[in-house]
């Protein structure tokens, strides 16, 4: 790892007087670099010699703070993104369930339902993206005693499609409501996506 993070700041060094390529940090062109270190990263370069380096977590400006958008490539999605939903007893737990993705509306959930499940990847942005959770509860349902320990449980990340449904290989955003819960309740997660 040492070795590793050695390369990658001597290659971020030598970038700033090389004429082969740019160096890029979340899709952010650096001009010179000194005294930093990125843990947790991935570096990629690119067919004309532009070093690529996703750092999750990582916030980078240009002098000023301010971003340099005409000198951005364009970011490509790499993974798959979906929200699947499921219960072990459909219709216990008295929700029901409206899902945003950056703001926009992407369905509606029914805790009635076993599983649902919700594709994201259109709404989906590289980087960080705010899934929001709005559930609305019935007081109209009748929980037994025994039962109040239930749940609707709602998961989102990346996965692979497979036979209509999704299968998910992370799951960054998790979230649950118990058959004893009342009261509605909205929650934010965010997620960065590659």
């Amino acid at each position: 790892m040492k070795f590793t993070l050695s390369l990658l700041i001597g290659l971020l060094l030598v970038s700033g007087t090389a004429t082969a390529g740019d160096v890029y940090i979340n899709g952010q062109k650096l001009g010179a670099v000194a005294d930093i270190e990125l843990k947790g990263v991935s570096v990629r370069f690119d067919s004309e010699g532009n070093i690529h380096v996703d750092a999750p977590g990582y916030e980078v400006s240009a002098p000023g703070g301010e971003a340099q958008n005409a000198e951005r490539p364009e970011a490509v999605l790499k993974g798959t993104y979906c929200l699947v939903a499921d219960t072990s007893e459909p219709g216990l737990v008295p929700f029901q369930f409206e899902v945003f993705l950056n703001g926009t509306k992407v369905g509606d959930l029914s805790s009635n339902q076993p599983t649902a499940m919700l594709p994201l990847t259109e709404f989906v942005k590289v980087g960080k993206n705010r899934v929001g959770i709005k559930a609305m509860y019935d007081p109209t349902r009748q929980i037994h005693p025994a039962k109040r320990k239930k749940s609707f449980r709602i998961r989102a990340g990346e996965g692979v499609m497979e036979g209509g449904m999704c299968n998910l290989s992370t799951t960054p955003v998790l979230y649950t409501r118990l058959a004893r819960d009342t009261g509605d309740k909205e929650d934010t997660f965010t997620f960065v996506a590659r």
